[in-house]
């Protein structure tokens, strides 16, 4: 068949909705439909005219095909390629429990795709390399994802619309604030520090992507549990607009995260010293960056005492010290909560004990 024009109706409306004529040696055309409800139970039909000696003949109506709500949307971001003037990086990421087949990127209003993607095997997110982007142009971008199920494909709905601009929002900061050191069975906290509000922040680790968020200031916090292996890389953070029209920062420095077996050995500090006349007393004060840690005090190798409640230090008093009381000691502190992680061991610290004959 050569098709001369397609024709689309809404539900039992006799003039069509809108038209649309096929590219040369095409079968098919896409329609794509705003604002609709796919819980109104909405029918639609379409048609076909050929021209037929010398006269235009319209086939029979389709079969009515009820649209129903599909899986969710994908969020889409962007940032831009280091060095590369108009070259960008479109990430449009399916909600983590999709196994998606491919992914396609569309351009302003255009009804056929710009692009499509297969994601590789087990992801649930692409990125999508365009090139001679004019930021100043106002193109919008938007992303769908289609998903087998009962044997059918099924197409999500549409993304919101990306709006590509050059430095539309200040770059973000990230940094680490759960510590300096990330082990293994731990907490890690992430902080994206923005410059304005009523933004959404968004948490990326490569291209996946982690739940957004909306805080009422310019900082979001993203916080994580048991971290494990899987928590291990570079991450970035970027921010956007509220609303249907997204415009967003660039995407923020990257930092990396390497997991450890166990946290920093604490600081340790004697007060009045570590040389302590017999029948005084001595105190000592070991303390880490980080909270809700409980503290060990081993002497000879042996826990000789421990102290709470749990925070980032802790002070342990010697009175009445004697001779008995000398010998080296370490400190030591573990997580008070989930998995029990250990910190490495203090460097040894020696108490020597002196009788009052003595003279200093």
């Amino acid at each position: 068949m050569t098709v001369k024009t397609f024709f689309l109706y809404k539900d039992g409306a006799q003039a069509p909705l809108t038209d649309r004529v096929p590219s040369s040696g095409s079968h098919g055309v896409t329609f794509l439909i705003s604002g609709v409800n796919a819980r109104a139970g909405t029918k639609y039909k379409c048609s076909y005219q050929i021209l037929g000696s010398g006269e235009y003949v319209i086939s029979q109506l389709s079969d009515p095909v009820q649209i129903e709500k599909g899986p969710p949307r994908p969020s889409i971001s962007y940032e831009a390629v280091r060095g590369v003037e108009g070259d960008y990086k479109i990430n449009c990421s399916a909600p983590q429990d999709m196994t998606v087949k491919i992914f396609f990127l569309y351009k302003d209003e255009a009804q056929a795709p710009l692009t499509d993607r297969v994601p590789s095997s087990g992801s649930h997110c692409v990125t999508f390399l365009i090139s001679g982007v004019n930021a100043r142009a106002g193109t919008k971008y938007r992303c769908s994802y289609q998903i087998l199920e009962s044997g059918e494909y099924v197409t999500s709905e549409l993304s919101d619309p990306l709006q590509i601009k050059k430095e539309p929002f200040p770059k973000p900061s990230l940094r680490i604030t759960s510590g300096s050191v990330t082990v293994r069975g731990g907490n890690l906290t992430l902080t994206c520090t923005g410059s304005r509000t009523d933004v959404v922040f968004a948490l990326y680790r490569g291209e996946r992507s982690f739940p957004a968020q909306e805080p009422p200031g310019t900082e979001a916090v993203f916080h994580f549990t048991d971290v494990n292996t899987g928590h291990e890389g570079r991450y970035h953070c970027l921010y956007y607009s509220k609303g249907t029209l997204r415009i967003q920062s660039e995407p923020s420095n990257s930092v990396e995260v390497t997991l450890r077996d166990s946290y920093p050995k604490p600081l340790v500090k004697l007060i009045p010293g570590s040389v302590v006349r017999q029948g005084g007393s001595l105190t000592i004060h070991c303390t880490t960056e980080y909270h809700d840690m409980r503290f060990i005090l081993f002497r000879k190798g042996r826990l000789h005492r421990q102290e709470g409640p749990p925070g980032n230090e802790a002070v342990f008093v010697i009175s009445g010290i004697q001779q008995a009381d000398e010998g080296p000691y370490q400190c030591r502190y573990h997580s008070q909560s989930g998995p029990v992680v250990w910190s490495e061991a203090s460097d040894d610290f020696q108490i020597r004990v002196l009788g009052n004959d003595v003279i200093l």
